[in-house]
């Protein structure tokens, strides 16, 4: 599991973010824990060309944006969630998220935005969106 937290980010923490991080990748060990990462995504990557392959893998880690966005949105009240620091931070997903991902192997940030807004307010399966919703 790669946890990319600079010493900045420790000094420095915005914890909104540093929840989001660590549950989108946590997610992917969930991922890996239940044949999702290591025996479907795999396989279905063999079988697809070159669009099919980028867009399981956005699925993939939309559904880690999703699911991270579900764990922060579930400890609210215990972690200090405030309302304009989430807003930042879909904000800042809408307009740079796809800026990181040159091949949109992550989605762009409006649907990176829409997801991880769905997965706070109600839940995911990017597995069965259509194909627009995981551009």
């Amino acid at each position: 599991m790669y946890i990319g937290i600079t010493q900045k980010r420790i000094d420095d923490p915005f914890e909104v973010y540093l929840a989001y991080f660590l549950g989108h990748e946590y997610t992917h060990h969930v991922q890996a824990m239940n044949g999702i990462f290591t025996k479907y995504y795999p396989a279905a990557r063999a079988e697809a060309g070159e669009n099919g392959k980028l867009e399981l893998s956005r699925r993939l880690e939309l559904q880690a944006d999703c699911f991270s966005s579900a764990f922060v949105g579930s400890v609210r009240g215990t972690l200090p969630v405030k309302a304009s620091d989430w807003k930042y931070l879909i904000d800042w997903k809408r307009e740079n998220g796809g800026k990181h991902w040159p091949k949109n192997d992550h989605g762009q940030g409006t649907t990176q935005a829409y997801w991880m807004e769905k997965g706070f307010n109600t839940g995911c399966n990017t597995w069965t969106a259509p194909g627009k919703r995981v551009t």
